[in-house]
Parts: C-alpha cells; sequence; structure tokens
C-alpha cells in the first residue's frame, strides 16, 4: 500500500507531461483483462496476477508512463485487487468455519512485516530488475503447470509442514 501511494504520487508530479491516462481503450482493456484473468483463474486455478502483470506492463508501456514506475504500478495494481479478493475469499471461509485461526494469528505478524519489507526493498530496485524478476517468477511458473510437477508441490508442503511443526 506504501508503495503504491509512492507510485501514485510520482505519477500525479509527471502528469503534466505528454502521458495518455485514461482514454476509452485503455478503459475497455482494462475491462476486458479483468474479465479475461477472472475466467482463466475461475476455468484454471492459476492467480489473477499470473496474467494481470504482464499485461499491466504492456498497458502502461502503452500508455506512455515513466518506464521506472511501470514494473512497480504493475505489481501494485495486482496486490491491490488482491486485497479485496482475499478479504471476500475469507469471509466466505470462515462462514464455512474452514479457517484455521491459530495459523492466522501465527503467521499474520510475519505476512505484515514482510509486506512492508517487500514494498520498502521493492521501491529501491531499478525496473529492470523488477522486469527480469516477474518475468523468471512467470517462467517457474510455465515450466510448473506445463510439466504437472505434483513433486514439487508435494515437496513445498511437507517442508512448510515440517516447518510449521517444529516451530509451534
Amino acid at each position: 500500500m506504501i508503495l503504491a501511494v509512492r507510485v501514485m504520487r510520482s505519477l500525479y508530479k509527471i502528469h503534466k507531461q505528454r502521458i495518455k491516462i485514461m482514454e476509452f481503450e485503455f478503459i475497455a482493456a482494462y475491462l476486458v483483462l479483468g474479465a479475461f484473468a477472472g475466467l482463466m483463474g475461475g476455468m484454471l486455478g492459476i492467480g489473477g496476477g499470473v496474467i494481470i502483470v504482464p499485461v499491466l506492463i504492456i498497458l502502461f508501456t502503452w500508455q506512455q508512463l515513466p518506464s521506472e514506475l511501470i514494473p512497480i504500478l504493475a505489481v501494485a495494481s495486482s496486490l491491490g485487487s488482491i486485497i479485496v479478493t482475499s478479504f471476500a475469499a475469507m469471509r466466505a471461509q470462515s462462514k464455512r468455519n474452514a479457517v484455521d485461526w491459530e495459523i492466522f494469528r501465527q503467521w499474520s505478524v510475519l505476512v505484515v512485516i514482510g509486506g512492508f519489507c517487500s514494498g520498502f526493498i521493492a521501491s529501491y530496485l531499478p525496473a529492470y530488475g523488477m522486469k527480469l524478476g516477474i518475468a523468471i517468477f512467470l517462467l517457474v511458473v510455465a515450466i510448473i503447470m506445463l510439466s504437472q510437477w505434483p513433486t514439487l508441490s508435494a515437496w513445498f508442503s511437507s517442508a512448510v509442514r515440517k516447518w510449521l511443526r517444529n516451530r509451534c
């Protein structure tokens, strides 16, 4: 959230340049992007950020936003939408008594600290570094999805469970 505010302040300062902010084509593109990401997320179970971040980078470039802010703004926008959907999902799961509140209490402080730290670090990363990190992450996700690599998922789940057992 802090990162998004910093980016919006920077954009406001350079708004007086020739930046195409909200023309009809962009509004339509954002609506199509949201619908497509939601459809793919629902059908394939992939996170919307896998689709949204790369397309936002393309759209922000098309809008002639400053290149050093584009990857940060794309990630911040994706994370902003995750806040709303995560809260709605948490409420729905809580009503079904499907939330382990003990794990929530154990992880919540670390998640908040990690969010602030990653936002702070990301604000000092160059745009190229952010784009490279996003590209590598998407490549790994694509390899896992295409190879249907269940052993990685099983290994990660068991490693997390062991770590939690040792800590709790």
